[in-house]
């Protein structure tokens, strides 16, 4: 099966010092079975195809004697490295039980040529369900939703010529005018980035941490999202730029002419795609706010506002799929364009919304129980790039909000990055 131009736009932008993996991270009460883990593990990759393929000549191809990677540890942390697509299908399970803790953590690492934010939850998602059902004995595909491989044939469409389609092609010059600007601004990196002698990653990839707000803290969020009309990714968005902006000045890093970049995923799937299997199909934006408008919370947060509504409403993201698809006509190009080291922005703000809201479950309470294991909270990690140290993805889980944040440690001190993430949290918290 070929690769589409986006996918290999994702393979391309890899590296051993840069993966390109997202990650999905859940923490289970007391410990799991290692064997069903396993078996589970088994049964959900071949419900996904691409799970089962690695990369040959621009192709995905299925190689029976490439085995995906499923690591048990005992008392150990859970460590990852680069997931070589060449070499490696691509996808991983890595668990760990902690004795003094008294928990499971379970990781899934996905390449993200293979996979957007939602498809990696497809794994994660199909991985518990599975595993509940072999737990109880049951058919280990049971009440899972419903997948057909035959739908990856439209993983690569943009609907330009759907009845929703033409207000994207109507707003197409606004669309490329705004690409234009976006191509020729320099973002600001959040600190800058020094040539390194030994660049090879650190032992604690991915190194995350995460802020935790209460139910009763979402519902004032809620609350006063709804009071300024404006919606919860809104308010996201413009606290980060807020938070970005302190912390640079108590670092001395900023310039009040600097451009403050914030990459925001949007998925671009429809209804015609519920029943395909994981694959990528999100499109990214650009947002850009100069420092004067940022100190202007209320400014900023309507500017914010204006600009997202019109992407979404004429769906301007997918001018971005369209930009890689003319970059894929010569190829020398969009590998070229993949591989340049620079900064793109100063972070990345994806918003991955209730990825466990339909599981097929047994709950406690509004907490997900997995064969009989309470699961206590979930990370959504996204990839960190080159110039691009510090990325953050959000998600509710069991009523509770969380903001986790993944750090490239070979420039950005952990204890640096932690106060950037609690003025981030504060301030969506409105407690800042």
């Amino acid at each position: 099966m070929r690769m589409t131009s986006y996918e290999r736009f994702h393979f391309h932008d890899d590296s051993p010092e840069y993966p390109n993996n997202i990650f999905a991270r859940m923490f289970f009460e007391g410990r799991l079975e290692e064997e069903i883990a396993r078996d589970a593990f088994d049964e959900t990759i071949l419900r996904h195809p691409l799970a089962l393929a690695v990369v040959r000549s621009g192709k995905w191809r299925e190689y029976d004697s490439i085995v995906p990677r499923f690591l048990w540890n005992r008392g150990t942390s859970v460590a990852c490295q680069w997931l070589n697509l060449k070499l490696e299908k691509n996808c991983r399970l890595l668990c760990n039980y902690n004795s003094e803790t008294d928990e499971t953590e379970a990781l899934f690492q996905v390449h993200h040529a293979a996979a957007d934010g939602q498809g990696g939850l497809q794994f994660a998602r199909d991985w518990m369900k599975i595993y509940d059902n072999l737990h109880k004995g049951a058919d280990p595909l049971a009440e899972l939703p419903v997948i057909d491989p035959r739908k990856y044939r439209g993983r690569n469409r943009l609907g330009l010529f759907s009845f929703r389609g033409i207000k994207t092609l109507l707003m197409l010059p606004i669309g490329f005018f705004g690409a234009l600007k976006f191509a020729f601004r320099r973002p600001a990196p959040l600190v800058q980035i020094p040539m390194l002698d030994d660049d090879t990653l650190k032992d604690d990839f991915p190194a995350v941490s995460t802020y935790e707000l209460s139910k009763s803290q979402v519902g004032l969020i809620k609350s006063y999202v709804n009071e300024q009309k404006i919606t919860l990714n809104d308010w996201l968005v413009s606290c980060c730029y807020r938070s970005l902006m302190c912390w640079r000045e108590g670092f001395q890093q900023h310039n009040v002419k600097d451009w403050y970049r914030i990459i925001v995923p949007m998925s671009i799937r429809t209804m015609r795609d519920r029943q395909m299997p994981a694959c990528n199909r999100a499109a990214l934006i650009q947002l850009d706010r100069r420092e004067n408008i940022i100190v202007d919370q209320d400014h900023l947060n309507k500017s914010v506002s204006y600009e997202l509504a019109i992407i979404r409403k004429a769906e301007l993201q997918k001018i971005f799929l369209m930009v890689i698809k003319g970059f894929s006509l010569v190829p020398f190009f969009l590998r070229s364009r993949a591989k340049k080291q620079s900064c793109r922005a100063m972070t990345v703000l994806t918003n991955m919304g209730r990825p466990f809201l339909k599981t097929g479950l047994e709950k406690s309470g509004r907490a997900i129980k997995m064969g009989g294991a309470l699961m206590k909270r979930a990370e959504m990690i996204p990839p960190i790039r080159y110039g691009t140290p510090v990325t953050f993805a959000v998600g509710s889980y069991a009523g509770g909000l969380s903001i986790t944040m993944h750090v490239d440690t070979r420039f950005v001190r952990m204890e640096d990055a932690e106060e950037l993430l609690q003025d981030f949290g504060n301030r969506v918290a409105g407690v800042a």
